[in-house]
C-alpha cells in the first residue's frame, strides 16, 4: 500500500464514473468548465504515531495475511442493503504508486511489505466502500506513512495520480472537469491512531454537464500495520455517520495489530 486514496477499488470507481454520466442525476447537475484542480491542506501538524513500535520496544512480528483479514471490513460490518463483490484494483497501480512516491520525494515502502489484504468492495446504490490492510517489516515504514501525508505537495501529487489513473478509463466524450483534494493530518476527530485522510471531489464532464464524485480515504496505523478505508459516492458523499462507524471498527482492529 502507498498512502493514497487512489488505491480504492478500480471497478467500483469506473462503475461510479459510468453511472454518473450515463444516467439522470438524482440532484441538479452542475455545469463546470475545465479548470486546474484546487488543492487544500489542513494546517494541523502530524507526528509519528505513538503506537508504532520502535527499536527500543519489544520485538513485534509483522501481521500475516490471515491476521490482516481480521482488520479489513467484512459484510457483517455494513448495514443491511450493502452488497459485497470481489475487490478489483487498478491494473496500473504499481506504476501509479511509483510515480506518486517520486512526486512526494519519499522512498517506496513496498519492498518492505510482508502481506497485503483487501476487503470486498461493498456497494449500495451509487456508493462504494472498501478497505485494505498492509503489514511491514520495520517501524520506520509505518512512520513514513505519517511523513508522506504531512508533505505540502501531497494534494497536488494526489491530483496528478488521479489524472493518470483516469486518463485511459473514462468513456468516450467524458473528461475530468476538476479535482479538489483536501488533506487532513492526524486523527481529525477520529480514533487516535488515524494519521490522516484525503477527501476529493472529482467532476466528470459530459456534454457540458458535470457530475461530482466524492472520494475519501482514511489511514490508521497499528504495530507494523497500516489500514485504509475508502468511501466513494456519486453526487453525494457516503453518510458521515456510516463513515465514522466503519473507520472506528477498522482503526480499533488495526491498533491491536
Amino acid at each position: 500500500m502507498t498512502i493514497r486514496a487512489v488505491t480504492l477499488g478500480w471497478v467500483g470507481l469506473v462503475a461510479a464514473v459510468a453511472c454518473a454520466c450515463s444516467s439522470p442525476p438524482s440532484t441538479h447537475p452542475i455545469s463546470v468548465s475545465t479548470q486546474p484542480a484546487t488543492h487544500v491542506a489542513s494546517s494541523t501538524a502530524v507526528s509519528a504515531p505513538t503506537s508504532v513500535p520502535t527499536s527500543a520496544a519489544s520485538p513485534v512480528t509483522p501481521a500475516s495475511a490471515s491476521q490482516l483479514t481480521g482488520i479489513v471490513l467484512k459484510s457483517s460490518d455494513l448495514p443491511a442493503g450493502w452488497t459485497g463483490a470481489p475487490f478489483q484494483g487498478n491494473p496500473h497501480i504499481d506504476a501509479i504508486n511509483a510515480a506518486f512516491d517520486k512526486c512526494l520525494g519519499i522512498r517506496d515502502p513496498r519492498p518492505d511489505q510482508v502481506a497485503d489484504v483487501h476487503s470486498q468492495s461493498f456497494s449500495m446504490g451509487r456508493a462504494t466502500i472498501d478497505s485494505e490492510a498492509t503489514s511491514y517489516r520495520f517501524a520506520s515504514d509505518i512512520t513514513l506513512q505519517g511523513v508522506a501525508v504531512s508533505k505540502p505537495n501531497y494534494a497536488s501529487c494526489e491530483e496528478t495520480a488521479w489524472r493518470v489513473a483516469l486518463a485511459t478509463e473514462l468513456p468516450a466524450g467524458e473528461t475530468i472537469g476538476g479535482i479538489t483534494a483536501t488533506v487532513t493530518q492526524g486523527p481529525g476527530g477520529g480514533p487516535a491512531n488515524v494519521i490522516g485522510s484525503v477527501a476529493e471531489t472529482l467532476i466528470i464532464m459530459k456534454s457540458g454537464v458535470g457530475v461530482p464524485i466524492y472520494v475519501r480515504g482514511v489511514f490508521a496505523v497499528g504495530p507494523l500495520v497500516v489500514a485504509l478505508v475508502n468511501y466513494t459516492g456519486v453526487e453525494q458523499p457516503v453518510p458521515a455517520d456510516l463513515q465514522a462507524k466503519l473507520l472506528n471498527l477498522v482503526a480499533t482492529r488495526a491498533a491491536r495489530g
